[in-house]
């Protein structure tokens, strides 16, 4: 059990899969600075979890959470296609198809987002920016700390612990709280147990 984790940290986890609270339930704490308290019913003389304006935690991730099932779309841009109009254009074509990304990202020349539980997605109007792929029954893992970017050794640490899965790709700098990990969905469980044993085994 996570002791204490600020609101910040307990949005992203529950966007990216955490079950214990909604994520619309923080914001009208946070707005009112009020401390939320999270218990286990299985195990009720459990301190449980505080989640505050500011949390103190210990080690190089506060918690993970993840999601079983996710599709990703990259769209690396035609040379003549300028980045924000493009991205734009990428955003505004999803609102319209009702599609709302658990995360969208761009760097020079790629744009890409990350959607739950989509078989398919229908990018046709997209072709025109830039040669379209995408990837389904893909598997979503969340680091999250405050400030985990700032964490030089973190990645190549994590490239190597999971130097035997697929990725799909890995992400960070694109939020200050989260580190993305894309993997073959059937690996989810098993990536996220190693990733465990590497990040708080030593806490424990």
């Amino acid at each position: 059990t996570v002791s204490n984790v600020s609101y910040r940290e307990a949005k992203e986890l529950t966007l990216f899969g955490a079950k214990c609270l909604h994520q619309k339930a923080v914001y009208p704490a946070e707005k009112k600075n009020i401390p939320i308290q999270i218990m286990n019913t299985l195990k009720p003389r459990d301190p449980g979890t505080s989640i505050s304006a500011k949390a103190v935690s210990r080690g190089q991730v506060t918690s993970i959470s993840y999601l079983g099932k996710v599709t990703h779309l990259q769209i690396a841009l035609n040379t003549d296609n300028d980045l924000w109009p493009s991205f734009f254009y990428m955003k505004n074509y999803l609102e319209k198809l009702n599609l709302a990304p658990l995360h969208l990202s761009m760097t020079e020349g790629c744009l890409a987002g990350i959607f739950p539980g989509i078989e398919e997605l229908d990018m046709h109007e997209l072709t025109g920016l830039g040669q379209t792929s995408v990837s389904a029954n893909l598997g979503l893992i969340a680091l999250v700390k405050e400030n985990i970017t700032a964490q030089r050794n973190l990645l190549p640490a994590i490239s190597e612990c999971l130097s035997d899965f697929k990725f799909k790709m890995m992400d960070i700098g694109t939020s200050s709280l989260t580190v993305l990990i894309l993997v073959e969905a059937e690996q989810t469980p098993q990536a996220v147990n190693k990733l465990h044993d590497l990040l708080f085994a030593q806490s424990v």
